[in-house]
């Protein structure tokens, strides 16, 4: 899509480089309340009920906190 929009812009030369990184967040919730309220999941959870959010934030937290512990919570990530 970005090489798209490029192209559609009249930029000739594109070069479009993947960059391995780690992403750390203070907390599992931190990551958690980024996807389950700040993307397009957020519509995926309200649909069926709008106060659905901070359910699923507060599951998806327990869950990843069970698993990981409740500290720091760190993982792959690729910047394009």
């Amino acid at each position: 899509m970005i090489r798209a929009e490029l192209i559609a812009a009249r930029f000739s030369r594109i070069g479009i480089n993947t960059v391995p990184r780690r992403s750390c967040a203070l907390s599992p919730r931190d990551p958690v309340v980024g996807f389950c309220q700040g993307t397009l999941l957020r519509n995926e959870i309200e649909a069926p009920d709008p106060s659905r959010p901070v359910e699923a934030t507060n599951a998806a937290a327990a869950a990843l906190a069970a698993r990981f512990g409740p500290g720091p919570i760190g993982g792959r990530c690729r910047r394009s």
